[in-house]
């Protein structure tokens, strides 16, 4: 099997299940349960013993994590337009 190129850094297991057992649990994000947002995904891939599965969780994790930090940000720019 061929070696595939990430465009992406590389981190390890290890180190993503510390952050992942660092995040308070049950939190609610925007008024909804924490089921819908990146850190239930982030909990999922500390729990996901299948490095595939694993990693689909993860790549949905950080789309998941870089919306919700766009739509934070965009938030921001029309409070500080008022």
């Amino acid at each position: 099997m061929p070696t595939q190129k990430l465009h992406f850094e590389v981190i390890p297991v290890s180190t993503v299940k510390k952050i992942v057992e660092g995040l308070p649990q049950g939190k609610k994000e925007n008024g909804t349960a924490s089921g819908n947002g990146w850190r239930d995904l982030a909990q999922r891939a500390q729990r996901e013993t299948d490095a595939n599965k694993m990693l689909e969780l993860v790549e949905q994790l950080i789309e998941k994590f870089n919306q919700e930090k766009l739509q934070r940000n965009r938030a921001a720019q029309v409070r500080a337009a008022r």
